[in-house]
């Protein structure tokens, strides 16, 4: 750098954003530090590594609700 002002400059460039990302950083701590956030993303990373174990569960979901609704409709035509 040729001169001290140049070098201010350049520092007062780099760090201009600074409080904001520690405000940014506080509140990532804060939420990785909710025990239910830590648990929803281990067991997201754990039982859905791959889009088919979502696919998978959705589809066990909708037929489970088929099941389901099935099973009402067989009840009530058996009481009428």
């Amino acid at each position: 750098m040729e001169s001290e002002q140049q070098v201010a400059d350049l520092f007062n460039w780099v760090t201009k954003g600074m409080a904001k990302l520690k405000e940014l950083r506080t509140r990532l701590i804060h939420h990785c530090k909710r025990r239910h956030n830590s648990w929803r993303a281990r067991h997201f990373n754990t039982h859905f590594r791959d889009p088919w174990a979502a696919i998978a569960l959705l589809v066990a979901g909708l037929l489970l609700s088929l099941t389901l609704i099935q099973t009402v409709y067989s009840v009530l035509s058996y009481m009428k």
